[in-house]
């Protein structure tokens, strides 16, 4: 998740969905800077990504795996 006002905003507008996780399932210590994000999606949109095709790339710290 990434650190910028639309992610707050976003939060703010789903309160009952968020708190229907469990406390430790949202990584509020260390979100993504969007430039971090960014970054993937400059690579996949290069052709040194030539060869990743109809692939998930999780931008997630991790997260993915809890």
């Amino acid at each position: 998740m990434a650190n910028d006002p639309s992610m707050w905003q976003l939060f703010a507008d789903n309160q009952t969905y968020i708190h229907s996780f469990s406390p430790g399932a949202l990584p509020t210590d260390s979100l993504a800077d969007p430039d971090l994000v960014s970054d993937i999606v400059l690579w996949l949109a290069s052709d040194a990504s030539s060869l990743v095709t109809a692939a998930q790339i999780p931008a997630d710290k991790g997260y993915l795996k809890i």
